[in-house]
């Protein structure tokens, strides 16, 4: 080791770790900071990662990895189409390779939650084919593996009620094979019986945690799905001619297609899921960058405190010879040890956290767009790589004003005069703070970018907010004049408070840095609680309109925004018939395709619209009556929701084609509601008219009313006894539940807001007692010339609201233009929904009360304690 490395080994023993270990609380402060920080990215990043693992896997897990994709346009495919296929191939050697989709889901259990129950993949296939796929595949890589049986295997495979089930979920409820395991499929609730355990992994291939397999016929009989398949994968023989294959098998169907069916990309559709959620899972992890950026302000203000500290040594290294460079290299050396540490820490309460964040985005994913049973949270090492770098980023970020201040100590100055504070020039820049506000302003004005799939990301919205966060900071110090003139006015009979509002009127820049801090945390926290609160007060003004019924049904499984269970027609129609009921409402909806793009077709009964059925209008129909009888020129009318035209770039009185099973279908757009359920888009024509068109008149939920409301109770109880595969709920229970499952979307968004608060509380006390630490030879010629404690501590008081008061009146200020910002264009371009823009006046106005109080409370309790101060500063 060279002497100049062993010299800074040497005063970093005496230095830093001496001063590590004497400071221990405010260096556990600093990694706590760090940790928080590190903690909160990566939580939401393996969150992320593990609610849209199971988007995709199932088919390439089954068929080892398909080279084409064949659905149909809208809806079920025939299966009297693969006869249409195989002869469009003719005599190429090609495996078509049927699949059903459908869904499972736990029965629900008394006192148990109504939403977020365990949710399933039901996959029927060809099995008995299957093992006929990949005969090369070994053994141990087949995705079933039947062996020597003594059992009737066609009727086993045959039965209905048999079913194979993933490693994972056999080892989380304890089956194997012979088990029974109740499951809610369609309206029913099935006792099925396991006869198999899936693979962790095919090949190199995952299978799916909350995947289940039966025989497609099967399946066909239990879901009524007779006939009907969701989706024929093509699997060519591999070898040296296989792209060729496959290009001319994809020409030979595109060809023959007709309408009849649509060619998909597996690859692209293996990523359909990560492309869908793309947009939620970017907001989630800026809103977690956001929370590191705030404690980056807390940890710079944690090592200036140290500088703070330490000026007295500083200044001593100085004189004895330590250069600028070393002395640089000294401190970097300290502030990477505290990011090393602060980031191995925030990476363990990452894995930690994630373990209930994933629970919170699972909830959001299956709300919005499609089943995820994410339950866990893996730790992979590119995880861990991403976390230090961000860590070690932040701490080098954080620590750059203290450490160009303990490089710039002159120490003449210092231990002449006994302080120096070359600070952070910035922030003495208001101006330049104005233009940036300017700036972004201008950004917020400009569109999103369109993702694949149609998502769209607001670019310029989060741009904007993160010059908003800088101008602001720049612009909020400005306050320091005005407040120190009202502070001096107020405090003119008080000398010992007159002094404190002095000190505001000659703000230092840390001073303005600690407002700094503060300001930015608050507008952070302040602008979430804005959010929520307007998420909040939309949808219930939303439910209030929308939800009139006395009863509302849907199947019990149904778990996920893109549940296969289903209301089975009989079902409904009995229902229907019972005596009380004056009328129902079967509402079914469809996924179909617009230009590559998901989106939803629905059926509801027409007729009630606007009787019965209220909606909340953002374009009102034409004399308030949609209709269900095409146009002049052929058109359907259709209302369609905010973010289908969000999505799709259309507009009210426009005319959009969609597909189904008979061919294309013209409809006109006659009216826009709003509606907070779905972000995909959905376009709603009358029901009899779509059950024509797509063959089926199940429903995805059933809205009852009744001829005497007040029978409410006793009809949902008899109704519940004899219909167990049901959800059964009076209009109350429901609007409770609707609140439930849309404030579960945004508990991350709360969780943030929480952080915020924390994080300005914390970077308040740190602030003040750094100002004051500085001020302490100050604040003791003060007592020898004759103060008090008490009036020191008076001043300090005062001085310590001013910060706040400068922090905290722009931070809610900001908030408000956040609030905005959040909700007309990140919100709006990123789901697609106008909420309604509403200010939590008493939860701001607590914010407020709550960093007021802890900052004169904080500065004191730190003026009481100047002496000890002194003491410390003094030390060597």
């Amino acid at each position: 080791m060279s002497r100049p490395a062993r010299c800074l080994g040497f005063l970093w023993r005496v230095t830093t770790l001496r001063h590590a270990v004497r400071g221990w609380k405010h260096t556990l402060t600093v990694i706590a900071i760090l940790a928080l920080g590190v903690a909160a990215f990566l939580s939401i990043r393996l969150a992320n990662r593990a609610a849209v693992v199971s988007f995709a896997g199932f088919s390439e897990a089954v068929s080892g990895g398909s080279d084409l994709t064949i659905t149909a346009p809208a809806g079920l495919l025939d299966a009297d189409r693969l006869r249409d296929l195989r002869t469009a191939l003719a005599d190429q050697p090609a495996h078509l390779v049927p699949l059903l989709r459908s869904s499972a889901a736990l029965p629900p259990e008394d006192g148990g939650p109504e939403f977020g129950r365990g949710n399933f993949i039901l996959l029927g296939l060809d099995l008995i084919a299957l093992q006929n796929l990949q005969p090369e595949v070994a053994a141990d890589e087949r995705f079933i593996e039947f062996g020597e049986t003594t059992v009737d295997l066609w009727s086993t495979l045959r039965n209905p009620r048999h079913l194979f089930v993933s490693e994972p979920v056999a080892r989380r409820h304890r089956l194997a094979a012979g088990s029974r395991f109740p499951l809610i499929v369609t309206d029913r609730l099935v006792d099925f019986e396991v006869v198999g355990i899936l693979p962790t992994v095919r090949g190199s291939v995952p299978v799916p945690e909350n995947l289940m397999v039966m025989d497609i016929a099967a399946l066909q009989q239990l879901t009524d799905e007779i006939g009907m398949v969701s989706q024929v994968d093509l699997v060519l023989p591999r070898g040296p001619r296989h792209e060729a294959a496959v290009r001319a098998a994809e020409a030979a169907l595109a060809a023959a297609a007709d309408g009849r069916w649509v060619l998909l990309d597996p690859v692209v559709e293996r990523g359909s899921g990560e492309r869908m959620t793309a947009a939620f899972r970017m907001n989630l992890t800026i809103l977690s960058l956001i929370a590191l950026f705030v404690g980056a302000y807390l940890v710079t203000q944690a090592l200036d405190a140290a500088v703070v500290r330490r000026r007295h040594e500083i200044a001593i290294l100085r004189s004895i010879g330590l250069t600028t460079g070393e002395l640089r290299r000294l401190w970097l050396l300290e502030i990477l040890c505290l990011g090393v540490i602060g980031s191995a820490l925030g990476v363990v309460l990452g894995w930690a956290l994630a373990q209930v964040t994933v629970v919170a985005v699972a909830q959001t994913v299956n709300a919005l767009y499609q089943s995820s049973s994410a339950a866990a949270a893996d730790l992979r090492g590119d995880d861990v790589a991403a976390g230090f770098g961000l860590g070690l980023a932040f701490s080098l970020l954080a620590g750059w004003l203290p450490l160009r201040d303990a490089a710039a100590t002159p120490p003449a100055q210092v231990l002449s005069a006994g302080n120096w504070t070359p600070g952070l020039r910035l922030l003495r820049r208001p101006m330049l703070g104005w233009c940036l506000l300017a700036a972004g302003l201008g950004l917020s004005l400009l569109p999103p970018l369109t993702l694949d799939g149609g998502g769209r990301f607001p670019l310029a919205g989060y741009t904007t907010a993160l010059l908003w966060l800088l101008g602001g900071t720049l612009a909020a110090t400005s306050l320091f004049g005005p407040m120190a003139a009202l502070a001096m006015r107020l405090c003119a009979g008080h000398p010992a408070l007159h002094l404190g509002a002095t000190r505001l009127r000659r703000a230092s820049s840390r001073h303005r840095l600690a407002a700094a801090g503060l300001f930015v945390a608050t507008a952070m926290a302040a602008s979430m609680a804005v959010l929520v609160g307007s998420f909040d007060k939309t949808v219930r003004d939303w439910i209030g309109v929308r939800f009139q019924a006395d009863i509302y049904l849907n199947s019990a499984g149904a778990q996920s925004a893109d549940s296969r269970n289903r209301i089975r027609p009989e079902t409904w129609r009995a229902l229907a018939a019972d005596p009380r009921v004056a009328a129902v409402d079967p509402f079914f909806v469809l996924p179909i395709q617009l230009g590559g793009i998901q989106t939803f077709l629905a059926g509801s009964d027409m007729s009630m619209v606007g009787n019965r059925q209220q909606l909340l209008w953002l374009t009102p129909p034409a004399g308030g009556v949609v209709g269900s009888a095409p146009d002049a020129g052929g058109a359907v009318p259709a209302i369609a929701n905010e973010a289908f035209l969000e999505r799709f770039g259309a507009a009210a009185g426009e005319v959009v084609e969609v597909p189904t099973p008979g061919g294309p279908r013209r409809l006109r757009i006659v009216a826009v509601q709003a509606d907070y359920g779905n972000e995909q888009g959905m376009l709603l024509i009358d029901r009899a008219r779509m059950a024509g068109w797509f063959g089926t008149d199940s429903a995805i939920n059933l809205t009852v009313f009744l001829h005497d409301p007040a029978t409410v109770d006793a009809v949902v109880a008899e109704w519940r006894a004899a219909y167990p595969g049901l959800s059964i709920r009076g209009n109350r229970e429901l609007r409770d539940i609707a609140l439930t499952i849309f404030r579960q979307t945004f508990s991350i968004t709360r969780a943030l807001e929480a952080i915020g608060v924390l994080i300005a509380l914390i970077g308040l006390g740190l602030a003040l007692t750094n100002i004051l630490r500085e001020s302490v030879r100050e604040l003791a010629t003060l007592r020898q010339l004759g103060m008090s404690r008490r009036e020191i501590a008076a001043a300090t008081a005062v001085e310590g609201g001013g910060i706040a008061l400068v922090g905290v009146t722009g931070g809610i200020l900001l908030s408000i233009a956040f609030g905005y910002l959040l909700v007309f264009v990140i919100n709006k371009q990123s789901f697609g929904w106008t909420l309604q823009f509403h200010i939590p006046a008493a939860k701001l106005a607590g914010l407020v009360v709550l960093v007021l109080v802890t900052g004169i409370a904080t500065a004191y309790l730190t003026g009481l304690r100047a002496h000890r101060f002194l003491h410390h500063s003094t030390s060597p």
